[in-house]
């Protein structure tokens, strides 16, 4: 079975050929050993509850596998790029997911082996200690193992979009890997404190054990993010694929945060739009994307634009939300002002795109001027005459007073006209001679 995944993914045998000489394990194993035994003899004198030789233990396995390991995946595709190898993997038959996962398991592979070195002495750890029940051990393993999952493929898909010249620096790093912060600090604390194993986390109306709602939440961002870098590596292999990462990530980002109440979803509402922002700043989709994408309708949906198929995310699960809130612990305002802020969201990306097409120079910094001036100016109006309760006619604010859809009506209307002048330039390009 090894024989034929090796044979799968051949970057696990040549990575294993550079990072894992004999004398290199020798060397680790004897470090390793010695360092655990010292641990174990320290905790057979001290009190448990201080010296909780299983926590300790726990907290090296997660610095080698996390830390470790995700440096080593974070530089696999990078440093092919920086030493110029990287253009001959992509001329190999292996398909973009076979890249993937040898990158994913061939990189950390030394990272596996002093983690390995380790298990045993968390099972003595477990075995003798009168606090850590195997239960919880397993638990706080499994934990860890999702916890990896989930930091590997990340950094496998900043390493998939670093450049040839610059690789990863460190701020990029650091930006991308935040994410993982909080949730080590909550794996962690689940760890540490033996109360915690008794309190659960409400989702969608059933109490869930925390280690196994953060196992499971991890696992489906790890799959997300492995999948996105696969999708990155096809890019360079030119491999046709759909723009369904950012789609995904912004639905699953919606009906995650639903199930823990309006205060959820709020969240869920405002961090995907400001992810569909991003990704649209970040996108660089000018006249020559656009003329260019219109010449082509056999890949008009393959090469569509990525902030469309997000703002269509955006609708579709605002509208489930809205449909099912008699059905759900969401209140009616809540999902009533999810559709709000899609339609000033949308109004801000068309006027973007507008901007985009009709000036050449700094067209984001100033469609974000006249942006923040919409927001700004009819917000310092109101304060100024004191009518807060005209606020609804020209900001995302709900006036409890009316209906839905009056509600919504002057952002949608504000929507649709600069729609209709994005329409207009878009026409206008597609005719215009090159």
């Amino acid at each position: 079975m090894i024989d034929d995944v090796c044979a799968a993914l051949p970057e696990i045998p040549r990575r294993a050929a550079a990072e894992c000489a004999r004398a290199r394990l020798v060397v680790s194993g004897a470090t390793v050993t010695v360092l655990s035994f010292c641990l174990y003899l320290l905790s057979t004198f001290a009190d448990e509850r201080t010296f909780n030789l299983f926590t300790i233990l726990w907290v090296l396995d997660a610095v080698v596998l996390v830390g470790l390991g995700s440096a080593r995946v974070m530089a696999s595709v990078s440093d092919e790029k920086r030493l110029g190898t990287w253009e001959l993997q992509l001329l190999t038959p292996l398909s973009s997911r076979e890249l993937a996962l040898g990158k994913l398991l061939g990189a950390p592979l030394f990272a596996v082996w002093l983690f390995v070195l380790l298990l045993p002495w968390n099972a003595m750890a477990v075995a003798r200690s009168d606090v850590v029940s195997a239960a919880r051990g397993l638990e706080s393993l499994v934990l860890l193992i999702a916890a990896t999952f989930l930091a590997w493929s990340v950094s496998l898909l900043v390493s998939a979009y670093t450049s040839s010249k610059q690789g990863v620096s460190d701020g990029v790093k650091i930006f991308m890997l935040a994410p993982l912060i909080p949730f080590a600090a909550s794996a962690i604390s689940l760890v540490i404190s033996p109360d915690d194993r008794a309190r659960a986390i409400r989702y969608l109306g059933v109490d869930t054990p925390p280690w196994l709602f953060l196992t499971v939440s991890s696992v489906i961002f790890g799959a997300w993010a492995l999948e996105s870098a696969r999708a990155r590596i096809a890019v360079d292999k030119l491999e046709p694929l759909l723009p369904w990462r950012l789609p995904a990530f912004i639905l699953f980002i919606e009906l995650y945060q639903c199930g823990f109440g309006p205060l959820g979803l709020a969240v869920g509402v405002i961090v995907p739009c400001a992810i569909l922002v991003a990704a649209a700043v970040g996108e660089q989709w000018g006249p020559s994307e656009w003329r260019r994408w219109l010449e082509r309708p056999k890949r008009f949906w393959s090469q569509a634009p990525c902030w469309i198929y997000g703002l269509a995310a955006c609708a579709a699960s605002a509208l489930v939300v809205f449909a099912l809130r008699a059905y759900s612990p969401i209140d009616g305002s809540t999902a009533a002002y999810s559709l709000l802020v899609l339609v000033f969201v949308a109004r801000d990306l068309f006027f973007l795109q507008w901007m985009r097409l009709r000036v050449r120079r700094n067209p984001e910094l100033l469609a974000f001027v006249y942006i923040g001036i919409a927001y700004a100016l009819p917000a310092l109006i109101i304060g100024v005459l004191h009518v807060p309760d005209a606020a609804w006619l020209a900001l995302p604010f709900l006036s409890k007073g009316r209906g839905v859809l009056v509600n919504i009506l002057p952002g949608a209307a504000q929507a649709i006209l600069v729609g209709a002048a994005l329409s207009r330039e878009v026409r206008l390009l597609s005719r215009a001679p090159r």
